[in-house]
């Protein structure tokens, strides 16, 4: 995915906490790229599954019903995530002259919860 996207994301570094180990992408300024609307890339080892230590983690009722990226020039926002293939994750939106940010609307048990 790093090859292949459009933003720079940085060099591919190795992490490790505990038994955990992965391959990360971490801008050479330290920055969240995008402000933040563009993921860090994470690889897990195969041995670790699919979503990487998620699947050990308990069910709590919780699924993330929707994000919503909200950029200055959405189009290449929109570009740019399809470029590592997370186009259909994310809904992307103008934000106009407001700032650029993000919403995720998570469903819970309680209802649904939106973290501006």
């Amino acid at each position: 995915c790093a090859a292949a996207s459009q933003i720079d994301t940085g060099p591919v570094i190795e992490g490790r906490r505990g038994e955990l180990v992965w391959q990360i992408t971490v801008p050479t300024d330290g920055s969240m790229p995008e402000g933040g609307l563009f993921p860090t890339l994470i690889q897990w080892p195969e041995q670790a599954g699919a979503h990487g230590p998620a699947a050990r983690m308990p069910d709590m009722g919780c699924t993330l019903d929707g994000l919503i990226l909200r950029h200055r020039a959405p189009e290449a926002l929109q570009a740019a995530l399809a470029s590592i293939g997370a186009d259909m994750l994310v809904t992307v939106e103008d934000c106009g002259d407001d700032a650029p940010g993000l919403l995720a609307r998570i469903a819970t048990p309680a209802g649904v919860a939106e973290l501006r």
